[in-house]
C-alpha cells in the first residue's frame, strides 16, 4: 500500500489544513483529477464531523487523515478519538427535509460522491474509496 498520513488537532482549522494535505497527497500518489476533486469535496465534511461530532472540538484529541492507493482503489480515511459512528448512519444518509438547514448533509454527500464507504475501528474511522488504475 502506498499512503500518506497526517494528524490534525480537533479545531476548526483542521478542515482547511486537511484539505491542503489531501490535495498534496493525492498529487504525490498520482491520483486522477476526478478522484482528487472527489476527495477534496468529502474531506472537509469528514474532518468537520470527526473534529466536531467525534472529538467535540477538543484540541487535545486528534483527527488522522490517510490518503492511500491499495488494491486498485484510491482511499481516504478519517479517524477521530470519539465514541464512533453507528453503522446505520451510513445506510440512512439522506438530505435534510429543510433545504435551508445548515447541517445534516455531510454523510449524504460522502456516500453519494464516493464509490464505496465503510467504517472501521468501531466507527471511529470513516473510509471512502474510488477506482484507481496505476499510471
Amino acid at each position: 500500500m502506498n499512503s500518506q498520513t497526517r494528524t490534525f488537532p480537533s479545531t476548526r482549522d483542521a478542515v482547511t489544513d486537511a484539505s491542503t494535505f489531501v490535495l498534496d497527497a493525492a498529487e504525490t500518489l498520482g491520483l486522477s483529477d476526478e478522484v482528487r476533486e472527489a476527495m477534496l469535496l468529502v474531506v472537509g465534511e469528514a474532518v468537520a464531523n470527526a473534529a466536531g461530532h467525534g472529538n467535540g472540538y477538543d484540541a487535545s484529541k486528534d483527527v488522522t487523515v490517510v490518503c492511500a492507493v491499495e488494491g486498485g482503489e484510491a482511499r481516504l480515511c478519517v479517524e477521530d478519538e470519539g465514541e464512533g459512528l453507528p453503522p446505520e448512519r451510513l445506510d440512512g444518509a439522506t438530505l435534510p427535509d429543510d433545504p435551508f438547514q445548515t447541517s445534516g448533509r455531510g454523510m449524504f454527500i460522502m456516500t453519494t460522491v464516493a464509490d464505496r464507504v465503510w467504517l472501521e475501528a468501531d466507527g471511529r474511522r470513516l473510509c471512502l474509496a474510488w477506482p484507481h488504475s496505476a499510471s
